[in-house]
């Protein structure tokens, strides 16, 4: 570091990050006080949750389970329902 350096260094500010999800969220004028509330929370508790389920904690107080065995079963859901839908269209 050169000494001339660290004053200027030291005196600058960390920038805050950006968060676009709040920012659409913010800057929607198509809704009110309330529903935007609702929706952050909605949002906060989405990141919460998708934070967990990276770590590999389950919310469930019961024992849980393996983090394989819950994503194998909504797996299994998804397709089970992707192929109702297709017998859906087939049928109309």
């Amino acid at each position: 570091w050169i000494p001339k350096h660290i004053p200027n260094c030291n005196a600058t500010e960390k920038r805050k990050v950006f968060n676009s999800a709040m920012a659409r969220i913010t800057g929607n004028e198509h809704m009110n006080k309330d529903e935007m509330k609702v929706a952050i929370q909605g949002r906060k508790d989405a990141v919460k949750e998708k934070r967990l389920v990276s770590k590999g904690v389950s919310r469930k107080k019961n024992g849980g389970g393996a983090k394989w065995k819950e994503e194998s079963n909504q797996l299994r859901l998804q397709q089970s329902g992707n192929k109702k839908a297709v017998n859906a269209q087939q049928l109309e």
